[in-house]
């Protein structure tokens, strides 16, 4: 029977996967995978995507996902395949839990009853290396929206989803309180988990989180009126997103894990400050991506910030993003009203620049550095920090950059000779200068033919507004 079946083999080689070695078989799997990357040189610094409707990205007019995901051709090749044959099937489980890691696990009872379903396929289970959370929550039962949403349905239909929805929203309020415990403990059961992913800005844009048995039949049955109500653009009127119970749910849940995780990017935190000391123990983390205010980052009574004293301890850090969002609108209102920015503003967004370049002195693994939304140092400065880090430096961006003392002309002339030429891209959009004789912000301007084409691949970017502009 074995030599028949060998035999079989030895005819159909190359045309049956079947017959090939399960590891070979895995490896033509992985070649469906495509990440949603453009074509331009050093797209993978800026991570530039090309495929608009990638659902992890469904939110096109912001910038605030800070993680890399499948394009659509690739997820649905990789479906394809699993459901091609049975060895494919069984050679696309590290593609497949890849793609795991582009779906939003909110704290809901389908999503978390889905994760523990994933933590005890034991087939599945030593690939998953990535997790995305959204923190989108129901709102409470019986709530207005949810019968307004709801008005085009017969009442016998109406009454059943409303019953659907009212249960899991009761769950996810009852269960809050245990889910950081019950969270933990399905993480720790992962074995090669080492990267975590916040969506903050998290508006579901399906139905599938609280939908009972049989429930689809009735939204297919009349999904015109649903969606007519239930919708505002393309988001869902039924959930709530960045609520403040869900953050500090997930950062509980991994202070409670001995994970050793090597990434975390929590996206679009802006106004929802949580402390950020239970992520502390990650302190061999190699990329870090947060945004915060800028309050929480400047010092208390003389003593650093929590995320100060984060950034100092993690050496190994390779790739850091840090928003500060806010105080790009205030240069731009300096610049087209003609007038200084006010001092006490730019004080705060120049000490914030000094804490952040101070706790990052010592590290010397620093290949990506990407400081968004208004920073303010003096050329010295800026120059000081970039040599600090120019051994291991390859892409640095900075987004509205404002130099007070010294000019972009120089910095640019001179970053060839700091970096000693290993600066693979620069990124520099919306940069400011401070005139010395009246504080006024000035626009800076530099036609590429200036640019040094030898130095650096470099994006410089300059804001099309009126007013003030340095050439």
């Amino acid at each position: 029977m074995a030599n028949s079946s060998s035999g079989d083999c030895v005819q159909r080689q190359g045309t049956d996967f079947q017959c090939m070695p399960l590891e070979l078989t895995t490896m033509i799997v992985e070649q469906l995978e495509e990440f949603d990357l453009a074509s331009q040189s050093h797209s993978s610094f800026i991570e530039m995507p090309t495929d608009r409707l990638v659902l992890a990205r469904h939110w096109p007019a912001r910038e605030d996902v800070m993680w890399v995901t499948f394009t659509n051709a690739s997820r649905s090749n990789i479906y394809n395949a699993r459901s091609a044959s049975r060895r494919l099937y069984a050679a696309s489980f590290k593609s497949f839990a890849k793609l795991l890691g582009d779906r939003r696990f909110r704290l809901t009872k389908p999503n978390m009853g889905d994760l523990k379903d994933i933590s005890r396929a034991g087939f599945l289970r030593p690939y998953v290396q990535t997790l995305t959370f959204g923190t989108a929550t129901f709102l409470p039962p019986d709530h207005k929206i949810l019968h307004d949403c709801l008005q085009g349905l017969k009442q016998r239909d109406r009454d059943r989803l409303v019953a659907s929805y009212n249960k899991c929203a009761t769950w996810q309020q009852t269960h809050m309180p245990d889910l950081p415990a019950s969270l933990a403990a399905v993480l720790g059961v992962f074995p090669q988990l080492d990267t975590i992913r916040i969506a903050v800005f998290d508006f579901p844009a399906e139905l599938a989180g609280w939908l009972g048995p049989g429930d689809q039949d009735i939204v297919h049955a009349d999904f015109s009126s649903l969606h007519r109500n239930e919708y505002r653009g393309d988001t869902s009127r039924l959930y709530r997103s960045g609520t403040p119970k869900v953050l500090p749910c997930i950062y509980k849940a991994l202070g409670l894990t001995n994970l050793n995780l090597k990434s975390i990017s929590i996206s679009d935190s802006t106004y929802l400050y949580v402390n950020p000391r239970p992520i502390m123990q990650f302190s061999a983390l190699r990329t870090l991506r947060i945004s915060m205010l800028r309050q929480y980052i400047l010092p208390s009574g003389g003593v650093p910030s929590p995320i100060i004293q984060i950034l100092a301890t993690m050496s190994e850090l390779e790739d850091l993003v840090l928003i500060t969002p806010g105080g790009g609108s205030d240069y731009m209102e300096s610049v087209n009203l003609g007038v200084p920015i006010r001092s006490s503003m730019l004080k705060k967004i120049s000490r914030v620049s000094e804490e952040v370049f101070n706790s990052l002195r010592y590290h010397r693994k620093l290949r990506r550095i990407e400081l968004s939304e208004a920073w303010a140092f003096t050329e010295a400065d800026l120059t000081t920090f970039i040599t600090t880090h120019s051994d291991a430096l390859q892409c640095l961006i900075l987004r509205y950059p404002l130099l007070t003392a010294g000019s972009w002309h120089s910095v640019l002339s001179n970053i060839a000779g700091t970096t000693d030429n290993k600066l693979e891209f620069l990124s520099i959009r919306w940069p400011f200068e401070q005139d010395v004789a009246d504080g006024r912000l000035l626009s800076v301007d530099i036609p590429p033919e200036k640019l040094s084409a030898r130095t650096y691949p470099v994006n410089f970017q300059s804001l099309s507004i009126h007013g003030g502009t340095a050439k």
